[in-house]
């Protein structure tokens, strides 16, 4: 995913009602932006 997007995916993952999962081939930069308030899965 391109670094731009990230932060857009971050902040609409993280206004979902819990439980939030995100399929991701960057889980480090994800990691940073949601903390663990969102389970991140590497695809």
């Amino acid at each position: 995913m391109p670094a731009d997007r990230e932060p857009v995916v971050a902040e609409l993952a993280l206004r979902q009602q819990r439980p939030v999962v995100v399929l991701t081939s960057d889980v480090d930069d994800l990691t940073e932006l949601c903390g663990g308030r969102v389970r991140l899965v590497p695809v």
